[in-house]
């Protein structure tokens, strides 16, 4: 959503009317996006008709994308915290049982 914010106020500036149009429409209309073949790497396409936007509509993309899964990271690395932890009482009060 920031980057078709940023689209729409960009488009706003040069005085064309585009409130009309949904982010979805936009979406659809602009990207196409899937992972290469065999690898890990997202490869993201974007379309406009003003060639002087798309560098910055991409380099904010990568900027969000990176956030993005930086707090995925630490989220996943939260969640495995928490569940060693839980092991870790469960074993210590299976080790007190046993003595």
């Amino acid at each position: 959503m920031p980057v078709f914010e940023f689209v729409k106020n960009y488009y706003r500036n040069q005085g064309e009317n585009i409130d009309n149009i949904s982010y979805r429409q936009w979406f659809s209309k602009s990207f196409k996006i899937g992972l290469e073949r065999r690898t890990e790497v997202l490869n993201v396409e974007y379309r406009d008709p003003n060639k002087e936007i798309i560098l910055p509509v991409l380099k904010k993309i990568s900027n969000t994308y990176k956030k993005y899964t930086g707090k995925t990271k630490i989220a996943n690395l939260n969640s495995g915290i928490e569940y060693l932890n839980g092991q870790i009482k469960i074993y210590e009060n299976k080790q007190l049982n046993s003595l």
